[in-house]
């Protein structure tokens, strides 16, 4: 069943990228270099996760998990909490 997930979230996610690349012209270069730091970054991953205990892992993946949603969040909500608090 989770291989299932991961290929039907896969083949959404190529299909997503291809529409993109078709329809909206992205900018060559900026899609080249992702896929090379894509590739180096899927076997560097690789490695250190076949390296780490399964605890270890889940602990670093959730330690990034919250400080990227809350880096986002804060992204986007902090300035309209200063607007009202400070009256900016």
């Amino acid at each position: 069943q989770t291989n299932v997930l991961k290929v039907a979230l896969s083949m959404s996610t190529n299909l997503t990228a291809a529409i993109v690349f078709l329809f909206f012209h992205p900018p060559w270069a900026y899609v080249g270099i992702m896929a090379c730091a894509s590739t180096v970054g899927g076997f560097v991953g690789m490695h250190v996760a076949q390296r780490l205990s399964p605890k270890m892992l889940r602990g670093i993946i959730l330690s990034v998990a919250i400080l990227l949603t809350s880096a986002y969040f804060w992204n986007a909500y902090a300035p309209l909490w200063l607007h009202r608090t400070y009256g900016g």
